[in-house]
Protein backbone atom coordinates (compact mmCIF):
# COMPACT_ATOMS: atom_id res chain seq x y z
CA UNK A 1 0.00 0.00 0.00
CA UNK A 2 1.27 3.51 -0.85
CA UNK A 3 0.94 5.53 2.35
CA UNK A 4 1.47 9.28 2.49
CA UNK A 5 2.77 10.36 5.90
CA UNK A 6 2.72 14.12 6.40
CA UNK A 7 5.10 15.53 8.96
CA UNK A 8 7.44 12.58 8.43
CA UNK A 9 10.31 14.31 10.24
CA UNK A 10 8.20 15.03 13.31
CA UNK A 11 8.11 13.15 16.60
CA UNK A 12 5.16 10.91 15.66
CA UNK A 13 5.40 11.03 11.87
CA UNK A 14 8.97 9.75 11.86
CA UNK A 15 8.11 6.76 14.04
CA UNK A 16 5.04 6.02 11.89
CA UNK A 17 7.19 6.06 8.74
CA UNK A 18 9.63 3.59 10.30
CA UNK A 19 6.77 1.30 11.38
CA UNK A 20 4.99 1.33 8.01
CA UNK A 21 8.21 0.64 6.09
CA UNK A 22 8.83 -2.32 8.40
CA UNK A 23 5.29 -3.53 7.67
CA UNK A 24 6.10 -3.58 3.95
CA UNK A 25 4.28 -0.43 2.84
CA UNK A 26 5.62 2.06 0.31
CA UNK A 27 5.87 5.26 2.36
CA UNK A 28 5.90 8.78 0.95
CA UNK A 29 7.06 11.29 3.55
CA UNK A 30 6.45 15.03 3.36
CA UNK A 31 8.23 17.68 5.39
CA UNK A 32 8.99 21.37 5.26
CA UNK A 33 12.20 20.99 7.29
CA UNK A 34 15.25 18.78 7.63
CA UNK A 35 15.35 15.27 9.07
CA UNK A 36 17.58 16.36 11.99
CA UNK A 37 17.64 15.12 14.72
CA UNK A 38 15.71 12.09 13.42
CA UNK A 39 16.85 9.43 10.99
CA UNK A 40 14.85 8.90 7.77
CA UNK A 41 13.83 5.28 7.31
CA UNK A 42 15.48 3.59 4.36
CA UNK A 43 13.01 3.36 1.50
CA UNK A 44 10.90 6.42 2.32
CA UNK A 45 10.14 8.46 -0.79
CA UNK A 46 10.59 12.16 0.07
CA UNK A 47 8.08 14.66 -1.29
CA UNK A 48 7.14 18.31 -0.93
CA UNK A 49 3.73 19.02 0.65
CA UNK A 50 2.68 21.20 -2.32
CA UNK A 51 3.39 18.32 -4.71
CA UNK A 52 1.30 15.83 -2.72
CA UNK A 53 -1.57 18.26 -2.25
CA UNK A 54 -1.99 18.76 -5.98
CA UNK A 55 -0.55 15.67 -7.68
CA UNK A 56 0.02 12.97 -5.06
CA UNK A 57 -0.99 9.38 -5.73
CA UNK A 58 -1.49 7.28 -2.60
CA UNK A 59 -3.74 4.61 -1.09
CA UNK A 60 -3.76 5.97 2.45
CA UNK A 61 -2.94 9.21 4.25
CA UNK A 62 -1.63 9.62 7.80
CA UNK A 63 -1.82 13.31 8.70
CA UNK A 64 0.77 14.10 11.36
CA UNK A 65 1.80 17.54 10.08
CA UNK A 66 0.79 21.06 10.93
CA UNK A 67 1.54 23.51 13.77
CA UNK A 68 2.11 21.47 16.92
CA UNK A 69 3.25 24.32 19.16
CA UNK A 70 0.46 25.80 21.28
CA UNK A 71 2.45 29.00 21.82
CA UNK A 72 3.06 29.59 18.09
CA UNK A 73 -0.64 29.08 17.31
CA UNK A 74 -1.45 31.58 20.06
CA UNK A 75 1.04 34.21 18.90
CA UNK A 76 0.71 33.65 15.13
CA UNK A 77 -2.86 32.45 14.47
CA UNK A 78 -2.35 32.97 10.74
CA UNK A 79 -0.51 29.62 10.68
CA UNK A 80 -3.78 27.95 11.64
CA UNK A 81 -5.49 29.26 8.53
CA UNK A 82 -2.67 27.95 6.35
CA UNK A 83 -2.82 24.54 8.04
CA UNK A 84 -6.57 24.22 7.56
CA UNK A 85 -6.33 25.25 3.91
CA UNK A 86 -3.66 22.58 3.30
CA UNK A 87 -5.79 20.03 5.17
CA UNK A 88 -8.83 20.72 2.98
CA UNK A 89 -6.71 20.25 -0.15
CA UNK A 90 -5.23 17.01 1.19
CA UNK A 91 -8.70 15.64 1.95
CA UNK A 92 -9.82 16.48 -1.58
CA UNK A 93 -6.74 14.73 -2.99
CA UNK A 94 -7.40 11.72 -0.77
CA UNK A 95 -10.98 11.58 -2.07
CA UNK A 96 -9.72 11.67 -5.65
CA UNK A 97 -7.41 8.74 -4.81
CA UNK A 98 -10.15 6.88 -2.87
CA UNK A 99 -7.61 6.72 -0.03
CA UNK A 100 -8.17 5.99 3.64
CA UNK A 101 -7.36 8.89 5.97
CA UNK A 102 -6.05 8.70 9.54
CA UNK A 103 -6.01 12.07 11.32
CA UNK A 104 -3.90 12.60 14.42
CA UNK A 105 -5.92 14.93 16.59
CA UNK A 106 -5.38 15.99 20.19
CA UNK A 107 -6.90 15.93 23.66
CA UNK A 108 -6.79 19.74 23.37
CA UNK A 109 -10.13 19.66 21.53
CA UNK A 110 -11.83 18.89 24.87
CA UNK A 111 -10.63 21.93 26.84
CA UNK A 112 -12.04 21.88 30.37
CA UNK A 113 -14.39 19.00 31.18
CA UNK A 114 -16.17 18.31 34.46
CA UNK A 115 -16.62 14.57 33.87
CA UNK A 116 -13.44 12.49 34.01
CA UNK A 117 -12.26 10.39 32.28
CA UNK A 118 -13.35 12.17 29.10
CA UNK A 119 -15.22 10.09 26.52
CA UNK A 120 -15.42 10.67 22.78
CA UNK A 121 -19.01 11.90 23.17
CA UNK A 122 -17.99 14.90 25.30
CA UNK A 123 -18.64 18.32 23.80
CA UNK A 124 -15.62 19.95 22.19
CA UNK A 125 -14.61 23.05 24.18
CA UNK A 126 -11.06 23.96 23.12
CA UNK A 127 -9.44 26.71 25.20
CA UNK A 128 -6.41 27.23 22.96
CA UNK A 129 -6.13 28.25 19.32
CA UNK A 130 -4.23 25.01 18.73
CA UNK A 131 -7.14 23.00 20.16
CA UNK A 132 -9.60 24.94 17.99
CA UNK A 133 -7.49 24.12 14.92
CA UNK A 134 -7.55 20.40 15.76
CA UNK A 135 -11.32 20.49 16.30
CA UNK A 136 -11.74 22.17 12.90
CA UNK A 137 -9.57 19.50 11.25
CA UNK A 138 -11.78 16.81 12.79
CA UNK A 139 -14.99 18.48 11.64
CA UNK A 140 -13.71 18.89 8.11
CA UNK A 141 -12.56 15.28 7.91
CA UNK A 142 -15.89 13.98 9.17
CA UNK A 143 -17.73 16.22 6.72
CA UNK A 144 -15.79 14.51 3.92
CA UNK A 145 -16.80 11.16 5.40
CA UNK A 146 -20.50 11.99 5.48
CA UNK A 147 -20.72 14.08 2.29
CA UNK A 148 -18.25 12.23 0.05
CA UNK A 149 -17.89 8.79 1.71
CA UNK A 150 -14.17 9.36 2.31
CA UNK A 151 -12.97 6.64 4.72
CA UNK A 152 -11.74 8.64 7.72
CA UNK A 153 -10.48 7.65 11.19
CA UNK A 154 -9.80 10.29 13.86
CA UNK A 155 -7.41 9.54 16.73
CA UNK A 156 -7.53 11.98 19.66
CA UNK A 157 -4.13 11.52 21.28
CA UNK A 158 -3.07 12.06 24.87
CA UNK A 159 0.22 13.79 25.72
CA UNK A 160 2.77 11.62 23.92
CA UNK A 161 6.13 10.88 25.50
CA UNK A 162 9.23 8.83 24.79
CA UNK A 163 12.50 9.76 23.09
CA UNK A 164 13.25 12.66 20.75
CA UNK A 165 10.28 14.89 21.56
CA UNK A 166 9.68 18.36 20.14
CA UNK A 167 11.51 21.21 21.92
CA UNK A 168 8.16 22.58 23.15
CA UNK A 169 6.81 19.21 24.35
CA UNK A 170 5.90 18.96 28.04
CA UNK A 171 8.39 16.33 29.22
CA UNK A 172 11.27 17.74 27.21
CA UNK A 173 10.64 21.23 28.59
CA UNK A 174 10.59 19.89 32.14
CA UNK A 175 13.73 17.84 31.54
CA UNK A 176 15.68 20.72 30.06
CA UNK A 177 14.53 22.94 32.94
CA UNK A 178 15.81 20.30 35.37
CA UNK A 179 19.16 20.34 33.59
CA UNK A 180 19.27 24.08 34.33
CA UNK A 181 18.68 23.46 38.03
CA UNK A 182 15.07 24.66 38.39
CA UNK A 183 11.72 23.35 37.16
CA UNK A 184 9.16 26.15 37.10
CA UNK A 185 5.61 24.82 37.05
CA UNK A 186 2.62 26.49 35.43
CA UNK A 187 0.83 27.50 38.61
CA UNK A 188 0.88 25.00 41.46
CA UNK A 189 1.34 21.94 39.23
CA UNK A 190 -1.92 20.33 40.29
CA UNK A 191 -3.01 20.04 36.67
CA UNK A 192 -3.12 16.52 35.30
CA UNK A 193 -2.24 15.03 31.95
CA UNK A 194 -2.91 11.65 30.36
CA UNK A 195 0.62 10.54 29.40
CA UNK A 196 1.07 7.83 26.78
CA UNK A 197 4.13 6.11 25.35
CA UNK A 198 4.27 7.23 21.71
CA UNK A 199 4.75 3.62 20.58
CA UNK A 200 1.12 2.89 21.47
CA UNK A 201 -0.02 5.64 19.11
CA UNK A 202 2.16 4.27 16.31
CA UNK A 203 0.52 0.89 16.87
CA UNK A 204 -2.96 2.45 16.79
CA UNK A 205 -2.19 4.23 13.52
CA UNK A 206 -0.94 1.02 11.89
CA UNK A 207 -4.16 -0.73 12.91
CA UNK A 208 -6.40 2.17 11.89
CA UNK A 209 -5.06 1.84 8.34
CA UNK A 210 -6.38 -1.71 7.96
CA UNK A 211 -9.31 -2.28 10.35
CA UNK A 212 -12.58 -1.80 8.47
CA UNK A 213 -14.85 -1.29 11.47
CA UNK A 214 -13.03 1.87 12.62
CA UNK A 215 -13.89 3.93 9.51
CA UNK A 216 -16.01 6.98 10.27
CA UNK A 217 -15.21 6.83 13.98
CA UNK A 218 -13.30 8.95 16.50
CA UNK A 219 -11.18 7.34 19.20
CA UNK A 220 -9.33 8.50 22.29
CA UNK A 221 -5.80 7.12 22.31
CA UNK A 222 -4.41 7.44 25.82
CA UNK A 223 -3.63 5.56 29.01
CA UNK A 224 -6.78 6.47 30.92
CA UNK A 225 -4.63 7.64 33.85
CA UNK A 226 -4.47 11.26 35.07
CA UNK A 227 -0.90 12.13 36.11
CA UNK A 228 -0.38 15.35 38.14
CA UNK A 229 2.30 17.62 36.69
CA UNK A 230 3.96 17.74 40.12
CA UNK A 231 4.34 13.94 40.04
CA UNK A 232 5.79 14.11 36.53
CA UNK A 233 8.26 16.84 37.53
CA UNK A 234 9.36 14.90 40.61
CA UNK A 235 9.90 11.76 38.51
CA UNK A 236 12.03 13.74 36.04
CA UNK A 237 14.20 15.08 38.88
CA UNK A 238 14.66 11.53 40.18
CA UNK A 239 15.71 10.34 36.73
CA UNK A 240 18.17 13.23 36.40
CA UNK A 241 19.74 12.39 39.77
CA UNK A 242 20.02 8.71 38.88
CA UNK A 243 21.53 9.36 35.45
CA UNK A 244 23.76 12.36 36.19
CA UNK A 245 23.74 13.23 39.86
CA UNK A 246 22.21 16.62 39.01
CA UNK A 247 19.56 17.97 41.34
CA UNK A 248 16.80 20.41 40.46
CA UNK A 249 14.40 22.48 42.53
CA UNK A 250 10.68 22.51 41.71
CA UNK A 251 9.05 25.94 42.07
CA UNK A 252 5.66 27.43 41.25
CA UNK A 253 5.23 29.97 38.46
CA UNK A 254 2.30 31.89 36.97
CA UNK A 255 -0.54 29.76 35.57
CA UNK A 256 -1.11 29.57 31.82
CA UNK A 257 -4.06 31.59 30.53
CA UNK A 258 -5.34 28.75 28.35
CA UNK A 259 -4.85 25.93 30.85
CA UNK A 260 -7.08 22.98 29.97
CA UNK A 261 -7.64 21.64 33.48
CA UNK A 262 -7.66 17.98 34.59
CA UNK A 263 -7.31 15.36 31.91
CA UNK A 264 -7.72 11.62 31.61
CA UNK A 265 -9.09 10.02 28.45
CA UNK A 266 -11.66 7.23 28.45
CA UNK A 267 -10.15 4.50 26.26
CA UNK A 268 -12.77 1.72 26.37
CA UNK A 269 -13.86 2.41 22.77
CA UNK A 270 -10.29 2.19 21.41
CA UNK A 271 -9.66 -1.05 23.30
CA UNK A 272 -12.91 -2.58 22.01
CA UNK A 273 -11.92 -1.65 18.45
CA UNK A 274 -8.50 -3.27 18.97
CA UNK A 275 -6.69 0.00 18.35
CA UNK A 276 -5.16 -0.36 21.80
CA UNK A 277 -4.17 -3.64 23.48
CA UNK A 278 -6.62 -4.99 26.02
CA UNK A 279 -4.99 -4.67 29.43
CA UNK A 280 -7.72 -6.83 30.96
CA UNK A 281 -7.15 -9.80 28.68
CA UNK A 282 -4.09 -10.87 26.75
CA UNK A 283 -2.31 -7.98 24.97
CA UNK A 284 -2.43 -8.22 21.19
CA UNK A 285 1.09 -7.04 20.32
CA UNK A 286 2.27 -4.82 23.14
CA UNK A 287 2.50 -5.26 26.88
CA UNK A 288 -0.17 -2.77 27.89
CA UNK A 289 0.57 -0.92 31.10
CA UNK A 290 -1.21 2.30 32.13
CA UNK A 291 1.94 3.20 34.11
CA UNK A 292 4.17 2.81 31.03
CA UNK A 293 4.51 6.60 30.92
CA UNK A 294 7.36 6.29 33.43
CA UNK A 295 9.43 4.19 31.03
CA UNK A 296 8.64 6.57 28.17
CA UNK A 297 9.55 9.64 30.25
CA UNK A 298 12.81 7.92 31.21
CA UNK A 299 13.61 7.57 27.48
CA UNK A 300 12.96 11.27 26.93
CA UNK A 301 15.19 12.23 29.86
CA UNK A 302 17.95 9.95 28.54
CA UNK A 303 17.63 11.44 25.03
CA UNK A 304 17.82 15.01 26.37
CA UNK A 305 20.92 14.20 28.41
CA UNK A 306 22.63 12.47 25.48
CA UNK A 307 21.83 15.34 23.10
CA UNK A 308 22.34 18.19 25.55
CA UNK A 309 25.25 19.77 23.68
CA UNK A 310 23.56 19.28 20.27
CA UNK A 311 20.38 21.06 21.36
Amino acid sequence: MRVLVTGATGFVGNLVAWRLVADGHHVIGTTRGSWKPRVPPKGVEPAFPFEMIHHGVFDALVHAAGPSNVRICHEQPVVVGDALKDWARLLERAWENRARVVLLSSHSVYGRQEVQPISETAALRPRSIYGAMKAAQEQLAMAFFHAKSLPVVVLRCATLVGGAERPDALVRRITESAMGGTITLDGDGSQTRDLLDVNYVVEAIARALVLQEVVGETYNIGSGVAVPITELAFFVTQEAVIKTGWRAAIVQGPPRAHEEGPLALAIDKAIAAKLLPDFVGRPLDLDWNPEAWRHAVSRTVAWCLENHDAT
